[in-house]
């Protein structure tokens, strides 16, 4: 039984049972936790699709800026189109370039603050090119990464 109510490779029409479901118990909370809890899954097969629409073919290597939060198999997609390295926050853009890292997934949870992302960004020469929500789990609600281009100069100095 366990194998077929599995959120993430459910064998059973979850979203059909759901319609029927909520209904019959408006608001009840089991009942809308479960339904998200596998809408999560339902997404999760190629989470960050749109974020990565926006990397360039010539992009060969990913940088993965998460904290450890998040799934990073879904940023290898497409499979062979590029390779991902971890990177810490901490790490300078010098060591990045050095490593061939010119764009990065980040999530924004590894900054406190809005503020402090734009300095990380200023430091790194780097320019947010795309951005995107992700639900992860259901317990952490939905998070923000960015995808970031590295420049060899400040962006605005060209």
């Amino acid at each position: 039984m366990a194998v077929i109510l599995t959120p993430s490779r459910p064998l059973w029409p979850w979203r059909m049972a759901f319609s029927m479901l909520e209904p019959r118990f408006p608001g009840k909370a089991i009942v809308v936790r479960a339904r998200n809890v596998y809408s999560a899954y339902a997404n999760r097969h190629d989470l960050f699709a749109p974020l990565l629409a926006s990397l360039p073919p010539e992009a060969m290597k990913l940088g993965w800026i998460a904290g450890g939060a998040g799934l990073e198999t879904d940023i290898w997609r497409p499979f062979g189109s590029h390779t991902v390295e971890r990177v810490q926050i901490s790490d300078s853009m010098e060591s990045m370039m050095s490593r061939g890292i010119r764009f990065a997934v980040m999530n924004r949870n590894v900054t406190p603050s809005a503020a402090e992302l734009d300095t990380w960004l200023q430091n790194h020469h780097a320019k947010v090119i795309s951005e995107q929500g992700a639900l992860l789990t259901q317990a952490k609600g939905v998070e923000q990464f960015v995808l970031v281009r590295i420049e060899d100069q400040p962006p605005n100095a060209r």
